[in-house]
């Protein structure tokens, strides 16, 4: 495994005890691998439910992992012994939440709820990885931004609703002592980032260095703005670091240079890896089921004046995030049984673009 990009800027005298749920997927591996480069004593707590990663891979370099859900570990230990959790064990992705067709907010709101109290026993700093799907609607959002609830019920819209709640329950908690965060990522990509959640990039970046059709959902028109795994966890760090930020704020993490369309990905990707592949346009629903829904916000873009207020800047290009997602990808298959390049069952074809 290659080791994090960059390192934490915590000083000795600031070791910490880290605790990292969902740490051996997409976003909590990459977050559980910068606190341990940086000196800290982290433990891992996954279900394996979403892992992009093995233990093996984390313990080898001194992490510290249990293989097991949040409320079980919780009601094991009892109490917990952490200075900061970061919270990011969650279903994940437009098609891996179909997989919890019922009850996927109760899962949410009970695991981060027992974190939070858990956290406030223990005088713990939580971090909760939160969700942008929550604000339901379209445009430049901020964090004064009111969300919108769909009428129509989908696995989707219920998963959006479990982490506003989620936010709700730690405000609660806030009012009782609790020092907490709550982030809400826009469209997190990087190398290692699975396709088997329904993410776009690594779909795409899949089936461009296969010579595969690049499949995109209906007219790519959708607009959204790509974070790095590591700006993202930049932001975690500096965070962490700071004495001001754990005031039961919302931070929208995202980057508004890496804004643009769906049909635009693919084409960059294409062009960037030189590829052979033809741009179609799919319905989804062929690939992942009738359940699948496209989500609310078919423009969603980012304000992130807050996040920038702490010092925190987001650095990769969306060209550099696509050739580091395709450098992993030369060299390695999806963890997760799902890439594009050993599924030929694609999908009836549509008018392609050249």
């Amino acid at each position: 495994m290659p080791p994090p990009q960059r390192l934490t800027m915590l000083n000795d005298d600031a070791r910490m005890r880290v605790i990292v749920t969902g740490g051996l997927g997409f976003i909590g591996s990459v977050t559980a691998l910068r606190f341990n480069a940086a000196g800290n004593s982290v433990l891992v707590v996954d279900s394996v439910e979403s892992n992009v990663v093995s233990a093996i891979d984390l313990r080898a370099v001194g992490i510290e992992v249990i293989e097991d859900s949040v409320a079980n570990y919780l009601a094991a230990c009892g109490t917990i012994e952490a200075d900061l959790v970061v919270h990011a064990a969650s279903p994940v992705g437009a098609a891996g939440v179909l997989r919890h067709p019922f009850g996927i907010a109760e899962h949410i709101v009970g695991a981060t709820a027992a974190v939070g109290k858990a956290c406030l026993a223990a005088g713990a700093r939580l971090c909760h990885i939160s969700s942008s799907e929550v604000y339901g609607l379209d445009g430049v959002l901020s964090e004064r931004t009111s969300p919108r609830v769909p009428v129509e019920h989908s696995a989707r819209v219920e998963y959006a609703l479990g982490k506003l709640t989620s936010e709700a329950v730690l405000a609660g908690l806030a009012r009782r002592g609790l020092k907490h965060i709550c982030l809400r990522p826009f469209n997190v990509v990087g190398a290692r980032q699975s396709r088997f959640g329904g993410f776009v990039l690594p779909t795409f970046v899949q089936q461009a260095l296969a010579g595969l059709p690049i499949t995109v959902f209906s007219d790519g028109g959708q607009t959204r703005a790509f974070l790095d795994v590591e700006d993202l966890v930049d932001f975690i760090v500096a965070a962490a670091s700071s004495q001001h930020a754990f005031q039961s704020a919302c931070f929208n993490v995202g980057n508004p240079a890496n804004s643009c369309s769906i049909l635009e990905l693919a084409q960059r990707t294409r062009v960037l890896l030189c590829s052979s592949s033809q741009i179609e346009f799919v319905d989804a629903t062929e690939i992942y089921g009738p359940d699948y829904v496209e989500g609310a916000s078919r423009h969603k873009l980012c304000h992130v004046e807050r996040a920038l207020a702490l010092g925190w800047r987001p650095h990769r290009s969306l060209d550099e995030i696509i050739r580091a997602v395709a450098e992993h990808y030369r060299v390695r298959r999806d963890m997760r049984n799902s890439d594009a390049r050993d599924n030929h069952a694609l999908p009836a074809r549509h008018s392609p673009a050249r």
